[in-house]
């Protein structure tokens, strides 16, 4: 079975089931940040400055766990054109350090095609993501009263053999149940149930609201390479999971983009 059909599935027990698996998901104890070497030491804020291809260059203040990405999400996010390969967005930041985006001077120019974007969810509840480029089909979709899963692939490519996959789910009501992290710890668990030693997680950021994690399958015998980026967000009324995967790697240009996309998924606004 499809792994993120699993987890799809895996949720929407939770939903109905209620009691032994939630009370079983209730006992975690959610892990906390690494502390400070010495208590108070740490300034408050970093202030970053931002310049190049971004919306709105300039000095940030930041907290001091931010990194690249948030930087330029504070500068308005990347501008037409930008240019982030020799950039490492993952890496934190530092007081007094400065970013500079490059970019090609003849984007501005041309007016290339805007990349296309999805908005998902259920009823009032729903996010807006903005995909990379507008080369990606809804290869699979499954919608019910209280979830939804949709799976977008490569223009020449399936659900069934794709080399980069993007995937939305939303499980409706699952905010009373569980947190966020919650969730991204059981879904760490599970996966980790499946492929062993195969599989290395790493949390790029969390917050009451949203988790960002990767995890990385390094030579499995049977799935082979695989390498994620996901975002687990609280929304109004449920729970939303954004996902960007490839194989065998995410080149780090792409994943570098793909931090800031999903970093910057909104909710969409009400009429």
């Amino acid at each position: 079975m499809n792994r993120r059909k699993e987890v799809f599935l895996t949720a929407f027990l939770i939903l109905i089931t209620g009691g032994t698996l939630l009370n079983w998901l209730l006992s975690w104890q959610t892990r906390e940040p690494a502390s400070l070497s010495a208590a108070g030491s740490a300034p408050k804020t970093v202030t970053v400055y931002v310049t190049g291809y971004v919306v709105k260059p300039g000095a940030y203040h930041l907290p001091p766990q931010a990194r690249g990405i948030d930087a330029v999400n504070a500068a308005g996010g990347l501008a037409k054109g930008a240019d982030i390969s020799g950039t490492d967005l993952a890496a934190p930041v530092s007081d007094g350090l400065q970013i500079a985006i490059a970019g090609d001077p003849q984007m501005k120019s041309i007016g290339h095609q805007q990349p296309a974007s999805v908005t998902a969810g259920l009823g009032t509840d729903t996010y807006i993501l903005t995909f990379d480029k507008p080369r990606w089909n809804l290869g699979f979709q499954n919608k019910t009263a209280d979830s939804l899963l949709m799976e977008y692939v490569n223009s020449s490519e399936t659900v069934y053999n794709w080399t980069e996959l993007v995937t939305i789910q939303y499980f409706k009501g699952l905010h009373n149940k569980v947190t966020p992290d919650q969730f991204a710890e059981h879904l760490e668990n599970k996966i980790r149930g499946q492929f062993k030693q195969y599989v290395s997680f790493y949390i790029i950021e969390r917050n009451p609201s949203s988790v960002l994690q990767e995890w990385n399958v390094d030579q499995h015998p049977v799935h082979g390479s695989e390498h994620t980026l996901a975002r687990i967000l609280l929304g109004r009324e449920g729970i939303f999971v954004f996902q960007y995967a490839a194989k065998p790697t995410i080149p780090l240009h792409n994943k570098q983009q793909w931090l800031i996309i999903l970093s910057s998924v909104q909710p969409a606004k009400r009429i």
